[in-house]
């Protein structure tokens, strides 16, 4: 068989399949924005990205 690496990275990969199906269903497509995790840096870019439509969403909205 698969070594349980593996088998955890295929069932990772599917759930997140799933999840993103969902999200495509559920809401419009301008609302879902899928983000890159594959490279070691790519978390943290994701993270940077995030913190920022975070901050224009406050100060679109006087928040900030």
């Amino acid at each position: 068989g698969y070594p349980l690496k593996k088998i955890q990275e295929n069932n990772e990969a599917e759930i997140m399949g799933v999840v993103a199906d969902d999200a495509r269903e559920s809401y419009p497509a301008e609302a879902i924005v899928e983000l890159n995790s594959q490279e070691s840096g790519d978390v943290e870019e994701n993270v940077d990205r995030i913190i920022q439509w975070i901050h224009a969403w406050r100060q679109a909205r006087g928040l900030e």
